[in-house]
């Protein structure tokens, strides 16, 4: 039976913030092409990130024709200030198939602050057969795995089966126009079998979990045979949930990677 995947694909913007150095304000002094016919300078993604000097102080500027580039990418942390840009979601995507453990089995891996992409797809093409519905067994094949502060995606795609999108040590923001739970769980704690004794607990605590509808349309917003408690939410009331006063951008480092 093929496996129920979960795909995380969509229109999105994602930000993620901790603590880091300033972005620089300077416009990109450098692009660099990548095309799979030899038209740029490079025909794979990871030759051109290596070749950007370390600790660069510089926005760099990727462009990856359109294609799908069937490799690993991992961005380390004195890789700073790239822009890795590609022509649409649908046109250019990074993609690999692998599982298991998720540091490395991730198609995309970012360990440097201060990164943009937009208009990629990153993909993990791993499929799997479950054991029955219930996923008595399943493994890990992330899309990407971030480790990184102040990163944005824009207009990019993550497809992929369980921990899709898996983000390590940092506060994220999703602003998305399709985004699920998992089996309807809040979070788990990765367990590798039933017999470990660690775990969770949430103790004299409430959660709120808002289920809404917002701006959308086709087949799949017809709400003719849902519970009759599901919210549609007009733009201007969604607003309140992503543009809050504590949002993740406080030194306006959203802005700063705008301007390039």
């Amino acid at each position: 039976m093929q496996s129920p995947a979960f795909i995380f694909y969509s229109t999105l913007t994602l930000f993620l913030f901790l603590n880091a150095s300033k972005t620089q304000n300077e416009s990109p002094t450098k692009t660099i092409v990548v095309d799979q016919s030899s038209k740029g300078q490079f025909t794979t993604v990871q030759k051109a990130i290596d070749s950007i000097p370390s600790n660069n102080k510089q926005w760099t500027i990727i462009h990856l024709n359109a294609g799908v580039y069937k490799e690993k990418v991992m961005i380390l942390k004195e890789k700073l200030f790239i822009i890795l840009k590609g022509m649409g979601k649908s046109s250019t995507v990074i993609e690999w198939g692998d599982s298991g453990n998720f540091m490395e089995s991730s198609t995309f891996k970012l360990y440097v602050p201060n990164f943009m992409a937009r208009d990629i797809t990153f993909k993990n093409t791993f499929d799997l057969e479950m054991v029955d519905d219930v996923m008595t067994t399943f493994t890990r094949a992330p899309a990407a795995l971030l480790y990184a502060d102040k990163a944005s995606f824009y207009n990019c795609g993550f497809v992929g089966i369980q921990d899709t999108l898996t983000d390590l040590n940092s506060e994220i923001h999703v602003n998305a126009k399709s985004v699920g739970l998992f089996n309807a769980y809040i979070t788990a704690q990765g367990r590798d079998s039933d017999k470990e004794t660690n775990g969770f607990v949430f103790k004299y605590c409430k959660e709120s979990i808002t289920y809404a509808m917002v701006d959308c349309y086709g087949p799949g917003a017809n709400k003719s045979k849902r519970v009759k408690w599901e919210k549609t939410l007009l733009s201007e009331e969604m607003k309140k949930f992503i543009y809050a006063k504590l949002f993740l951008n406080q030194e306006n480092w959203i802005e700063e990677q705008l301007k390039h």
